[in-house]
């Protein structure tokens, strides 16, 4: 199919590669500083501990599957936290701290 192979080719473009990954740079610095400004400390604990996490990947303390590993788990603490909580707070854990995580699982863990 001739437009699969047209997308796959913009995809594949070192100008999209860029964008997209300063768009999600972006996205991703902004969720960082909203949860270390937000009330909740759940939330603002994810955070650093995300933060953390990716540190030492990128440092080299930690390899792939480590860091995999915490972040999932810090992923199935997020989904009790919020199952437990208020729906206000409900709402910014998984606004914040499930993006952090899902943009940290897909994404920038493999990269560093």
């Amino acid at each position: 199919m001739e437009i699969l192979r047209d997308v796959i080719r913009i995809l594949s473009s070192s100008a999209f590669r860029n964008e997209a990954g300063k768009i999600l740079q972006d996205e991703f610095v902004a969720l960082l500083k909203s949860a270390a400004e937000d009330k909740n400390e759940f939330i603002k604990n994810s955070a650093n501990i995300i933060a953390q996490a990716l540190l030492y990947k990128a440092q080299g303390h930690l390899n792939e599957k480590d860091v995999m590993t915490i972040l999932r788990k810090q992923k199935k603490i997020a989904q009790i936290e919020a199952n437990n909580a208020e729906l206000a707070v409900m709402s910014r854990i998984q606004k914040i701290t499930y993006r952090l995580l899902d943009i940290s699982i897909d994404f920038l863990v493999k990269a560093l």
